[in-house]
């Protein structure tokens, strides 16, 4: 169990950043309200520890469904689907002219300092420096492309495109940049897409648990929906999710009244209702969850009891 740990935090590591801040000695909301700021604040390099969890704090408050809107995607092609399939992404289907299908994701993410990307062409637009990474494992009949639009404060965008060969993705996620990043710019809160299914995960800081618990240590680097930290000796991986149900361990066990789904020292609490019908059989209806990963199922349910507090059963 505690290798899967590990690679749970390296993946928190390659995909945020920042600095591990010592457990708070009083409690914290689960969401945060932020006075507004201008635009200049996400061209501003963050100094400290604070400073980047301020950066981490407005980048959750951000609708990413809202930066790119269907009246620019219906520049692609015909919306099939967009669907807010994790707090911090959007991903959009679309029928383009020859029937074929497309696919295009965005997501929100913070990374403070340089990540390098071999083979990327890298733009800039303004002070947003734009990295752009076409896959080397096309298939036969679909390619991908990456791009990543990351602001000086850290925070930055990532858009990735599925298409037939015979399209240019790459230059369609250059479309769409241009004004996902002026919309960023304006912070849109969460629920402005109509797009957008609103959760408590929404805006919700994973690391806020620990300010409901002793003695936690740093361990990894905290994304926006991911935090790794140290707890009773253990090490600790708290996740926010949009899971379909068929993905829930069937191991269910009552704890504090509360239905978990067990699998080894992992722990998983749904904490509200159904998004919208199955995406599929097999992974069956989508829900928020928490989830908790130690390296012994007590310590995980130890933590989870206390996720409690912060989200309660409906």
């Amino acid at each position: 169990m505690r290798q899967l740990i590990l690679l749970i935090a390296a993946a928190i590591a390659l995909s945020g950043c920042g600095t591990d801040q010592a457990s708070p000695t009083a409690a914290t909301p689960t969401t945060t309200t932020l006075p507004p700021v201008d635009a200049s604040f996400w061209s501003t390099v963050p100094q400290t520890d604070e400073q980047r969890a301020e950066v981490s704090a407005r980048a959750r408050l951000i609708d990413v469904c809202a930066l790119v809107p269907r009246s620019e995607l219906a520049a692609l092609g015909e919306v099939k689907t967009v669907e807010n399939d994790q707090t911090d992404s959007c991903r959009v289907e679309l029928t383009s002219p020859g029937a074929t299908e497309d696919k295009v994701s965005w997501s929100s993410l913070v990374v403070f300092g340089d990540i390098p990307q071999p083979g990327a062409t890298v733009k800039q637009l303004g002070e947003v420096t734009l990295s752009i990474l076409p896959s080397a494992l096309d298939l036969s009949n679909e390619k991908t492309c990456n791009a990543t639009a990351k602001f000086r404060s850290g925070a930055a965008i990532y858009f990735q495109t599925t298409t037939p060969t015979t399209t240019d993705g790459c230059a369609r996620l250059e479309s769409l940049v241009d004004g996902a990043v002026r919309r960023w710019l304006t912070s849109p809160p969460q629920g402005t897409s109509p797009d957008t299914k609103r959760t408590a995960l929404h805006g919700a800081d994973p690391c806020a648990v620990r300010a409901h618990l002793d003695g936690t240590g740093p361990f990894g680097v905290p994304t926006l929906n991911s935090c790794g930290f140290t707890y009773r000796g253990e090490d600790v991986v708290v996740s926010y999710e949009i899971r379909g149900r068929g993905l829930l361990s069937r191991n269910e066990q009552t704890v504090d009244g509360r239905v978990v789904h067990i699998l080894d020292a992992s722990a998983t609490v749904v904490v509200g209702p159904e998004l919208g019908p199955a995406t599929s059989s097999l992974l069956g209806s989508p829900v928020p969850v928490v989830n908790v990963a130690a390296e012994s199922e007590d310590v995980a349910k130890d933590v989870l009891r206390q996720i409690f507090t912060m989200f309660p059963a409906s």
